[in-house]
């Protein structure tokens, strides 16, 4: 008799609309880090904007949106075709080209990306929940506060 183990190799761990709020400020950090803005606010549409939609060789991709008499950039966050969230900067200063958009899709999968990344190496990825890590560093700022 065989017994299946779990397959640990490739985890199931992924980024839900729940973990936009939960690392917000990490989100917020990340997006910073390349785009100037006074404001911002995240939106959880339950299907993704028409405007944010271009067809291509590929289907149907999310692209990044700026609205250019509001100085304001919608800037999709998603996963594997799954939108989570968008990412709304208000008041971003400066000229906004195509390429501009373009690098700032990259730049949204990368911060993506990173956010799962720090996301499975805080929860244990056979149980789903928080791991010993991510359970010191909680306790350690509750005893701090």
């Amino acid at each position: 008799m065989f017994i299946k183990t779990p397959d640990t190799s490739e985890s199931n761990i992924r980024l839900e609309r729940q973990d936009m709020i939960t690392l917000e400020s990490e989100l917020r950090q990340a997006m910073a880090g390349f785009l100037a803005f006074s404001s911002y606010g995240l939106y959880f549409p339950p299907h993704p904007p028409q405007e944010m939609l271009v067809a291509d060789d590929q289907g149907q991709r999310l692209v990044p949106v700026y609205h250019s008499q509001e100085k304001k950039a919608l800037l999709p966050l998603h996963r594997h075709g799954e939108l989570l969230g968008i990412f709304v900067a208000r008041n971003v200063p400066g000229r906004v080209t195509k390429s501009t958009l373009d690098l700032w899709s990259c730049l949204c999968r990368q911060i993506m990306d990173n956010l799962l990344l720090h996301k499975k190496t805080q929860v244990d990825p056979l149980t789903g929940l928080a791991n010993a890590v991510c359970l010191e560093q909680n306790l350690g700022r509750e005893i701090r506060l």
